[in-house]
């Protein structure tokens, strides 16, 4: 048991494109991280966006359950809510600056202190910060950056030193748009910044599918940028922490939330696809008391408010469909190969949720099972041969699909019954709209 927890979400960070996973670039304080501590190498997204995937990632539930994601439904087993249920002297920390993780859709509750960075807006529209999202895409960042947000998380650990704590805090630095730090100014020039960032609305709203290589090698140089700054931030708290001896008692937890796309399946950033660029993820668990280990289990971000939960000596929730990851500073023995659900519902062009969007995969084993609602079509791939799920052989293997679409079938009539009767009852409502029933 640890007396604190820090969990480390960063947005869009793919697995594939950090050091301890064998990319190339120096990430040396994401690398102390998984020195001392778990590496999961198989960790994936149970959705390919921030709204969706966060339900999995702070309730343990599947995005599609509960009237499906978007705002907090009052009916998940939300964490913070939960730890302060469960542990009287513990304090609650959320820090974030993704406007689909504020308050105005519910992630400040069961928080002592949260920071989004629209605390001083008056407007209460995602229109109105897109618009503002927009309107920024020529500046630095329209978000606020890791720097901020450390001195932020600083300020209120030092309020909490006395106290347990559990502390989120979400990067957005890796996420588009991309910008550059300041030296690299003459390096990369401020209009082929704004250029390259207005190719990518090209390509998420199928203005074009065209993209040079050279233009791909510049995107994915700013990407990786962007890591490396998350990574120079996460050094800055690690030193804060050990600074006021904290970092023994605490156990830090880095994942992200879903990964990028760099045209492999015709997409730049992240659109509602399923493919493993954007549900392959990062997972690391550290402590200096940890040894390090790798594991090569299949896991997924339901289990990390089990695994959080435990670490504080909190019961587990039986609304909770994950499993802790570890148990006595070493991976769980008895821990299965797990069978990794993942979907979205909603367009590129619109976050909105509709039923006839449904996408969901099913990962069992070295097979990878794509089922796409609106028309009913399927994707088969071995993902031992095919890891970048290029060459569909649905047909090829009729009595996998037909197993694997049986199950995907099954959890879709399950996450449906867990809808709330008027979330159910606008639901029934646009498909007859539609004229879908």
């Amino acid at each position: 048991m640890f007396k604190n927890v820090i969990l480390i979400t960063i947005d869009s960070l793919r697995a594939d494109h950090l050091r301890p996973y064998g990319y190339y670039i120096e990430t040396p304080n994401i690398d102390e991280l998984a020195s001392q501590g778990i590496l999961f190498r198989n960790a994936y997204a149970n959705s390919p966006g921030t709204p969706s995937s966060f339900q999995a990632i702070l309730t343990s539930t599947y995005p599609m359950m509960y009237g499906g994601y978007g705002k907090m439904s009052k009916h998940r087993p939300y964490l913070p809510s939960i730890l302060k249920s469960c542990i009287d002297n513990i304090y609650t920390i959320g820090i974030t600056s993704n406007p689909y993780l504020s308050h105005y859709y519910g992630y400040n509750r069961g928080f002592d202190y949260f920071y989004d960075g629209f605390q001083d807006e008056h407007t209460s529209t995602l229109i109105s910060r897109g618009l503002k999202f927009l309107k920024h895409l020529l500046e630095p960042s329209p978000y606020v950056v890791g720097s901020t947000l450390n001195e932020i998380a600083k300020k209120q650990l030092l309020k909490a030193k006395t106290k347990r704590f559990f502390l989120w805090i979400h990067y957005m630095d890796v996420h588009f748009p991309y910008f550059y730090k300041s030296k690299l100014r003459n390096l990369v020039f401020h209009r082929k910044i704004h250029k390259l960032n207005s190719l990518i609305l090209d390509v998420i709203y199928d203005k074009t599918n065209s993209v040079d290589e050279n233009t791909l090698r510049d995107l994915i140089y700013l990407y990786d940028e962007g890591i490396q700054r998350v990574d120079e931030y996460i050094g800055d708290l690690i030193s804060f922490l050990k600074k006021n001896d904290l970092l023994d008692d605490t156990l830090l937890i880095l994942v992200s939330d879903h990964g990028d796309e760099f045209m492999e399946h015709g997409g730049l950033a992240h659109t509602p696809k399923l493919y493993n660029e954007l549900l392959h993820i990062p997972l690391i668990i550290s402590n200096p008391s940890l040894k390090k280990q790798k594991c090569r289990k299949v896991v997924d971000q339901l289990d990390i408010v089990p695994t959080i939960s435990k670490a504080l000596g909190c019961p587990i929730s039986p609304k909770w469909l994950g499993n802790p990851l570890f148990d006595q500073n070493k991976i769980d023995s008895k821990m299965k190969e797990k069978v990794v659900i993942s979907e979205v519902a909603n367009t590129s062009i619109s976050d909105k949720i509709s039923l006839d969007e449904w996408r969901v995969s099913i990962l069992k084993g070295k097979w990878k099972l794509h089922y796409y609602h609106k028309t009913k079509s399927i994707e088969l791939y071995d993902t031992s041969r095919d890891p970048q799920e290029k060459m569909n052989i649905a047909s090829k293997f009729d009595n996998i699909s037909g197993s694997l679409l049986k199950t995907i079938k099954d959890y879709m009539k399950f996450a449906k019954s867990t809808w709330d009767d008027e979330k159910l009852k606008k639901a029934i409502k646009n498909l007859k709209l539609k004229g879908k029933i």
